[in-house]
């Protein structure tokens, strides 16, 4: 919805208001338009997401494999109610390393309209450890020397 305002030379009423709603049709309707993963640290298991594709066309569509550009990723597709609703498994492809990976997915369909849906997925790999901050910053100070000798330690037995 928005509103838009419409000035005039119109003594009585020099400015009206109008309220335009609409809705937006999408042939074919990807959601949600990104896969997030959230990998647990040193997670030996695939995580796994879904994202469903409609079809709002009257033609049907056919989908087919998808292909991931990143061997951390894979994915497959179910269709749900042929030629219109299909869900496509994200998952990821373990060990990783943290931090953050990303692929595109991408399945080719039958549409004019869209021959292909690309699918953007990412995993935030989780560290074993963090560090926060990963910096300590001291404030400069004099350094008085010790006044004290090492201490001299001898080492008797195994050393384990």
């Amino acid at each position: 919805m928005k509103t838009v305002t419409v000035t005039s030379n119109d003594k009585t009423q020099p400015s009206v208001g109008l309220q335009l709603k609409g809705t937006v049709w999408k042939p074919i309707e990807v959601n949600p338009q990104f896969a997030a993963l959230n990998v647990p640290a040193e997670s030996q298991e695939p995580v796994k997401t879904e994202v469903r594709i409609v079809n709002n066309m009257d033609d049907v569509m056919e989908v087919w494999a998808p292909e991931s550009n990143n061997k951390a990723f894979t994915a497959q597709v179910k269709t749900n109610t042929a030629g219109k609703e299909f869900v496509v498994t994200i998952s990821t492809v373990p060990p990783l390393e943290a931090g953050n990976v990303q692929a595109t997915i991408t399945l080719k369909t039958s549409s004019t309209n869209m021959p292909a849906v690309n699918i953007t997925a990412w995993a935030n790999v989780q560290a074993v450890v963090i560090v926060n901050p990963p910096q300590i910053t001291l404030p400069a100070g004099r350094s008085r020397p010790s006044r004290r000798p090492p201490s001299r330690f001898k080492i008797t037995g195994p050393m384990l």
